[in-house]
């Protein structure tokens, strides 16, 4: 089949590697207020009791005891690194997935992915993650059509 040769593959490998960077970007871009959050203290009134309050809260995890700032740095981190090893491990397994013919299904499964963070940030009502997530929805979506698309 046309569709699944490596060299329709090679239509949708820019738009694929698009998708990529804009993982990588968002990843830098949420971990970047995080990294601030850990390296200096709150000025403004509020977040200064945000922070206190949130420091307060003593949350046990089985064995471990943490609280909600400890928390809310975890699970953000978290997030950066599950998107830098998402991107990471596309972009090499890239020249194996167009070599088989596969970066169709690839690319599908990466517009998944993008399509549930959007979801999750519409759901908390989030929208900077919901911009990222939706790029590169639509840059895997466009490396899954090229991909697709026989050769005429």
């Amino acid at each position: 089949m046309a569709g699944n040769s490596p060299a329709a593959a090679l239509r949708g490998r820019r738009s694929f590697i698009a998708g990529c960077v804009v993982l990588i970007l968002f990843s830098s871009v949420h971990t970047i207020p995080m990294f601030i959050g850990l390296f200096s203290e709150p000025t403004a009134p509020l977040e200064v009791e945000a922070r206190r309050a949130m420091t307060a809260v003593a949350v046990d995890i089985g064995p471990i005891r943490s609280d909600w700032t400890k928390l809310n740095h975890l699970l953000s981190t978290s997030y950066s690194a599950l998107l830098y090893f998402v991107a990471a491990v596309n972009l090499v397994a890239l020249p194996a997935v167009i070599a088989h013919g596969r970066l169709r299904a690839l690319a599908v499964v990466n517009m998944v992915f993008s399509a549930v963070l959007l979801g999750l940030s519409a759901v908390f009502m989030f929208p900077p993650p919901g911009v990222f997530a939706l790029a590169a929805a639509v840059c895997f979506a466009c490396a899954a059509a090229g991909a697709g698309a026989s050769r005429s």
